[in-house]
């Protein structure tokens, strides 16, 4: 992989060029599924291009350009050899202006876009049975496939004697095809609102509300085919998740220790679910609804001299209206760091137990308890 950046101004632009590529070759993946299935990436090519202009007058505004391809090999043993190519091109712009400052209150208004051309998979099976009949078949479930999302926004912030508040909208409109279905639209509109009032001693509340959405993905929708985590079947019927979110943190400001705890809680309808069908045989489908509620932890302390440590840990759940486990919820997890920033270097030590996971979704495989050290 290698980086390219420069950035420089101009009479009142700062204008920032970054251009990132990246390739692999045959990549090897450790799996619970090893040896019967040995899966490897024998290529992955990235390119992304991005120009950012950053004005005087308070608006930003950027542009992005990524396309990419990666090959998937799944060798299941005295079974079948499947190789899947998948690639792309996706690009994205995004413009931000910004008004006021930080004494009378600030307004942002913005929009976004993102978007998705010759979106393809192409899958070869080759018979290695000993006793099969040999031969290959070849199909191609995402073809041409394409995506637009565009969304609008605001958000204001303003002080309210000591204490701060913020409010935003965003609309938000994605359009989907692939060759053989019909196309998909989704259109929805999410807001949020936060409040942090200061109180007595050093301490600080923090509260937020907020509506969410995530639209499905192509690959959601329409491809079927084979993965490293194993087949997929698509579902062109999926309809968009819809959240809504609340958080309350306290937090307590000392000379040299700060501590913070928050509980959140995510009510979602229309949760997207990957579930298995059958062994080694996974689709996606729309939950009832959901809820992931839990706790964060944080506290840190600076002794001086560049020398800091800091402990925190989360713990969450998550569970579906009709009492299953929701699939991809972390496992909690602890952790404790010491950090020294000098002039001119710096050091860190972490350690992080991750409990174990056993309260698994449908297609998830349990995972044992771990310590993670790193330096």
């Amino acid at each position: 992989s290698g980086t390219v950046r420069r950035t420089w101004e101009t009479e009142g632009l700062e204008w920032d060029v970054l251009v990132v590529g990246s390739a692999g070759r045959d990549i090897e993946k450790a799996s619970t599924d090893f040896p019967d299935r040995v899966t490897v990436y024998p290529e992955e090519n990235h390119l992304l291009a991005r120009l950012g202009l950053t004005a005087d007058s308070g608006w930003t505004l950027s542009a992005w350009l990524h396309p990419n391809d990666v090959e998937t090999d799944v060798l299941r043993v005295e079974e079948s050899r499947t190789r899947v190519l998948n690639e792309s091109t996706d690009l994205g712009a995004s413009w931000q202006q910004r008004f006021g400052g930080p004494d009378s209150g600030s307004i942002a208004l913005g929009a976004e876009y993102f978007g998705r051309r010759g979106v393809d998979a192409r899958e070869t099976v080759t018979d290695v049975s000993p006793e099969g009949p040999g031969g290959t078949e070849s199909l191609q479930t995402l073809d041409g496939g394409e995506e637009d999302q565009m969304g609008a926004y605001s958000a204001i912030e303003w002080n309210i004697g000591s204490a701060s508040a913020v409010a935003g909208a965003r609309a938000t409109w994605q359009r989907q095809k692939n060759a053989g279905f019909s196309s998909s639209d989704d259109s929805a509109i999410s807001g949020f609102l936060g409040l942090v009032a200061p109180l007595s001693e050093g301490f600080e509340l923090a509260a937020n509300v907020g509506t969410g959405l995530r639209f499905p993905t192509l690959s959601e929708r329409f491809f079927s085919g084979t993965t490293g985590r194993g087949g997929v079947i698509g579902n062109p019927d999926l309809d968009s998740e819809r959240s809504v979110s609340f958080d309350l943190g306290l937090r307590w400001y000392g000379e040299r220790l700060f501590v913070t705890g928050s509980i959140f809680r995510n009510e979602i309808d229309d949760y997207i679910e990957r579930i298995e069908i059958e062994d080694d045989l996974l689709t996606f489908v729309n939950l009832l609804s959901g809820t992931i509620e839990g706790v964060e932890l944080l506290a840190s302390y600076a002794f001086g001299s560049g020398i800091s440590v800091e402990a925190g840990g989360h713990f969450i759940d998550g569970e579906a209206d009709n009492g299953d486990v929701l699939a991809d919820i972390p496992a909690d997890r602890v952790d404790l760091s010491m950090q020294y920033v000098g002039e001119r270097w710096s050091s860190r030590l972490r350690w992080e137990y991750r409990a174990e996971k056993t309260d698994i979704g449908s297609g998830e495989k349990e995972t044992p308890s771990v310590h993670l050290l790193s330096a």
